[in-house]
């Protein structure tokens, strides 16, 4: 049979392990013999031809039943001639046909393959075969000297069932690539969580000296730097995987862009360079699209402008459509010498943030979904790249010359980038220039939205402790790592509120049912019964209780457990349950009420399907390890409607505006103060400003000595009132007329 032997194939099989015919016959042998063997075997593809113990040819079945039928004007039919008479006399006839003159000839007409061959190689080799001879077998030729034949289709059958063994093999590495990307994310990120988390803790410190609050803050920013790099390599291996997914929301693309300005500005500006960001007319202020994704696109694209362009400029353009519609305008012209000349002081007329700029944008709406291009253009009169060193721009861990000799990232920022802009619909392209520059392109689809759409969050100051008049809040954290539940509990303890902990699911169960915690931080792997297990037997027994209709089982007597979305006790316990609405409460398929302990996974994975699992498993949320303390503050608000107190308020803000006690002028007595820092606490101060995190400008600020006192009450009132320009403005100063 055709497919003999087949299912026992490997990845690694040639054409050794095919199922051949050794059909053989001499030159005398009659073609009565050779038709009966044909008419026996019909899976035979022909028949070996020897004389003297020699190979010298091959006929095929359909040249020898060709060859059969053929009519002969004035003589007799082919089946009279060739049946009766040797074979010889039809190999003949086809060598003569066919020009063939001997042994060497025949090879050359015939594809002759060794049974080592690879079957992908032999199929190849076998494609580019005239059409006359598509279907005709192949000759093998054995290490032994033995002749055999390869039926076309068994190749063609062999080869799909190979594809079938690679998808296979693929699928199954994908799936140990998955386990291994997810316990690699479990055992980066899991110590980065209390490396992080610890700094977080120690900030809160008082006591600690103006040093150790340096040393503190350089591991926050070695840590978090080591999980940038965690992070990219996580990412390229998702992408690999096929396991990056977009996150598509509605944005303001204007204040993207402008938060996006703050946070590089500095870095140009200090290397002296211009650095100007342009958003032409057309372009929707308002759109739907990943902006985590287009985010991490121009970072990568503009953080390497800044770090390879020594002088001159770095210029975003953003246009709506692609390249082939700017037009010749004034507006769509690229490299507009002009525009270099304008310097900073034209940047805020060429970056159109103000809506009343683009009149036609207020009519902006969704009801056409169709995708839009937007264009984005990141120039750059940097050293350019070298022709040679193009092709390794989007490789995984390619860099350039110029990029080994800075010693800085991990060479796969821009394969990460290329593959994202695909991901959105997109196509990224470079061009460039040695000694002049070099400019990045790439579209981006995306969908219009309102303005309705767009979320916006209430700027607050740091958070220092509960707000007075509330419950009490009981927390529960499990996990089986000491480290990981310590700076939990004691983060949690600062803030007021009550907390207990729990090595492992069993354990938190047991704690649970006489605890009656309000919200649960479970880890989701751990020994003895991880958090999934845990979360589900939780659950279950919740909808238990609620099922008896005993409100005071659900809610163990505790009026704050009944109800916390808004984060007050309720007096009158005799209310209807009705009344009580669980917080985040939603409804499962037969429609049952969730239950009211809200309970937060604790995942190091960087897979979203695991977040899938965690909400499948009865979870109400999800923090990724590690993060920041102000994440997991917005989520315990979130849920249980808690009220913090805040060392900075808008609202101060605002008094002060008012009364005019906002300094916004810098005092040039302050230089010499800025000037006695350290050097490394000025480039942390720096940082702080240009991402506009001002409670980290407040701990910096803890750090001055008391003989600096007034440059101390300065930055206090700037990171108050969130004037980080100011800061810029006053650093840059001191370190140009240092």
């Amino acid at each position: 049979m055709l497919v003999q032997k087949l299912d026992r194939l490997t990845l690694d099989s040639s054409l050794a392990d095919l199922p051949c015919h050794d059909f053989q016959v001499s030159l005398t042998t009659l073609g009565k013999f050779v038709a009966k063997e044909f008419q026996q075997q019909l899976e035979l593809p022909g028949v070996l031809i020897s004389a003297d113990s020699q190979f010298i040819g091959m006929i095929s079945r359909n040249q020898f039943f060709e060859w059969l039928t053929r009519p002969y004007e004035g003589g007799p039919h082919g089946l009279e001639i060739y049946l009766r008479e040797p074979i010889q006399a039809m190999w003949s006839a086809i060598a003569d046909f066919e020009g063939i003159i001997d042994h060497k000839s025949f090879l050359k007409k015939y594809l002759v393959l060794s049974v080592t061959c690879s079957i992908d190689k032999a199929v190849e080799l076998a494609l580019q075969r005239p059409d006359s001879m598509a279907y005709e077998p192949i000759i093998l030729k054995g290490l032994n000297g033995q002749w055999r034949l390869l039926d076309m289709r068994v190749l063609v059958l062999a080869q799909s069932q190979l594809f079938a063994l690679a998808k296979t093999a693929a699928d199954a590495a994908n799936r140990a690539k998955s386990q291994f990307l997810a316990n690699m994310s479990h055992e980066l990120r899991t110590p980065l969580n209390a490396i992080l988390g610890f700094t977080q803790v120690m900030v809160h410190d008082s006591s600690l000296s103006t040093e150790q609050q340096q040393y503190l803050s350089i591991i926050n920013l070695s840590g978090k730097h080591l999980l940038e790099l965690i992070n990219d390599i996580l990412q390229m291996s998702k992408i690999e995987a096929g396991r990056s997914t977009l996150k598509n929301k509605s944005f303001d693309l204007y204040s993207f862009l402008e938060n996006l300005k703050q946070m590089l500005q500095f870095k140009a500006v200090t290397k002296g360079l211009k650095f100007i960001f342009e958003c032409y007319p057309g372009v929707p202020q308002y759109i739907q699209a990943d902006e985590g994704k287009l985010r991490e696109i121009l970072i990568n694209l503009l953080g390497n402008a800044i770090k390879f362009t020594e002088e001159g400029s770095i210029i975003l353009r953003v246009r709506l459509g692609s390249k082939g519609e700017w037009g010749d305008g004034e507006m769509g012209r690229r490299g507009d010498t002009e525009t270099r000349r304008r310097g900073d002081a034209e940047t805020k007329k060429q970056f159109p943030i103000p809506n009343s700029q683009f009149p036609n944008n207020k009519q902006q709406t969704t009801n056409n979904q169709q995708p839009t291009t937007i264009h984005f253009e990141v120039e750059d009169t940097g050293p350019g790249i070298a022709p040679e060193e193009m092709d390794k721009l989007f490789t995984a861990f390619g860099q350039t010359e110029t990029g080994r000799k800075l010693n800085q990232g991990t060479g796969l920022g821009l394969a990460i980038s290329q593959t994202i802009v695909q991901l959105m619909g997109g196509k990224i392209t470079v061009s460039s220039t040695p000694n002049q520059g070099t400019t990045f392109t790439f579209d981006i689809q995306v969908t219009l939205a309102e303005a309705t759409e767009i979320e916006t969050s209430q700027q607050t100051g740091k958070i220092i402790s509960l707000a007075p008049n509330q419950p009490e809040y009981r927390i529960l954290v499990v996990d089986d790592r000491p480290d990981s539940r310590l700076f939990l509990l004691e983060l949690l303890k600062f803030i007021g509120f009550s907390v207990r902990e729990a090595e492992n699911g069993q354990e938190a169960i047991e704690i649970w049912s006489s605890y009656s915690p309000h919200l649960i931080l479970m880890d989701m792997r751990m020994p003895v019964m991880n958090g999934y297990q845990a979360t589900e037997q939780i659950k279950a027994k919740e909808r238990e209780m609620q099922g008896c209709g005993d409100a005071g089982t659900w809610g163990r007597g505790d009026a704050g457990m009944r109800r916390w979305g808004d984060g007050k006790d309720k007096e009158d316990k005799d209310i209807p349950n009705s009344q009580f609405p669980i917080p985040n409460s939603q409804t499962t398929n037969n429609q049952q009420q969730t239950t009211n302990t809200i309970i937060i996974a604790l995942t190091a994975s960087v897979f979203e399907e695991e977040q899938t699992a965690v909400l499948s498993a009865g979870c109400d949320d999800f923090l990724s390890k590690p993060f920041p303390e102000q994440v997991l503050w917005e989520k315990i608000a979130q849920h249980l409607g808690v009220r913090y107190l805040y060392q900075d308020s808008v609202a101060k803000k605002k008094d002060q505006e008012i009364s005019g006690e906002v300094m916004t002028t810098i005092d040039p007595s302050l230089d010499s103060h800025l000037s006695s820092m350290p050097r490394e606490w000025r480039e942390n101060l720096n940082q702080a400003a240009i991402k506009c995190l001002d409670h980290e400008i407040i701990q910096l600020v803890e750090q001055i000595p008391e003989i600096h006192s007034p440059l101390a009450n300065t930055l206090s009132n700037w990171a108050d009132n969130f004037l980080f320009d100011q800061v810029i403005e006053f650093i840059q100063r001191v370190q140009i007329t240092a």
